[in-house]
């Protein structure tokens, strides 16, 4: 079974995974880190290691961070793949995608997981309105006017 952790600003992942987990059950080997106002790069970066550990296995550890571009997906990019760490590293994170992934992990090797990941990711992102059809509803209609 492929690892996963789960990496975001505040306290984003660990409300993540208990939201997966509200919907499918306790789940093995995820792991939130936190990256905190007073966390630097390199405390963040030896967390990710941590929590790395203690999801690895054979077949990897699928690593979804919250914002590409950001210090949660740089440091911890830039570290664990130079370092030889058996990781994707997938940015964008959201209840689609991790519910996608935990889903999927046992039947998929790591790189098509991270593959999966970005599709599910962005196909959970909907306009509600254009999707049902409203746009013919007014704001006149909705404001009860």
């Amino acid at each position: 079974m492929i690892g996963i952790v789960v990496v975001g600003h505040g306290k984003m992942a660990e409300e993540l995974i208990k939201s997966a987990e509200m919907i499918m059950g306790k789940q093995d080997k995820i792991f939130p880190v936190h990256l905190t106002e007073e966390m630097g790069p390199e405390t963040l970066v030896e967390e990710v290691k941590k929590a790395v550990g203690l999801c690895a296995s054979e077949e990897g550890v699928l690593i979804l961070t919250d914002l590409y571009g950001g210090s949660t997906t740089n440091f911890v990019a830039a570290n664990l793949i130079s370092s030889g760490y058996r990781v994707e590293i997938v940015s964008g994170v959201n209840l689609p995608m991790l519910l996608s992934v935990l889903c999927e992990r046992t039947d998929l090797n790591l790189a098509k997981l991270a593959e999966k990941a970005v599709m599910d990711g962005k196909e959970g992102i909907m306009n509600v309105r254009k999707i049902l059809n409203l746009d013919s509803i007014s704001q006149e209609t909705k404001s009860g006017g």
